[in-house]
């Protein structure tokens, strides 16, 4: 009888032993997403537009010095953003850094200067500029889901 509820306990505690460190993962995992934080900016001579899309809001400003619009950010908005990121661009090992633009008008005013920024509690990491409306492929599905958050079009 002893014997047999020794291996019971020993069964219990390995169990919640599991089952807790699967909690603690899962906490790392939630606590890494909502550190995550989108900036994308988009500029020309008398426009300006900034998106900032944390884990729970969307903030956009039309003006350096204007106050934002906020407005919250869905769950299955902000986790379908994340699972993008992770699977194509974390996953990936693609550097946002070396991204090349596919087109070159913002270089003369015929789009808006755009970048990407992505902020985590390890630092912060920008593209280089591309126009509004045709970011690189990457980030395109990242970028078109920003700009529909904060609700403006990408042909401005």
């Amino acid at each position: 009888m002893k014997k047999i509820l020794s291996v019971l306990i020993l069964t219990i505690a390995v169990a919640v032993g599991c089952s807790s460190s699967k909690k603690t993962s899962e906490t790392v995992a939630a606590k890494a997403d909502k550190s995550l934080e989108f900036e994308y900016t988009a500029i020309t001579r008398g426009n300006y537009k900034k998106v900032i899309v944390n884990s729970s809001k969307v903030m956009l400003a039309t003006a350096p010095s204007a106050r934002p619009v906020v407005t919250d950010v869905d769950a299955k908005d902000w986790n379908a953003m994340i699972a993008f990121y992770e699977k194509n661009i974390v996953k990936k090992g693609v550097n946002l850094e070396a991204l090349e633009a596919p087109s070159k008008k913002h270089q003369y005013d015929g789009a808006l200067s755009a970048t990407l920024t992505i902020k985590s509690a390890d630092g912060s990491v920008s593209t280089p500029t591309f126009d509004h409306g045709n970011p690189p492929a990457e980030i395109k599905v990242l970028v078109d889901e920003i700009v529909r958050l904060a609700g403006f079009e990408t042909k401005e």
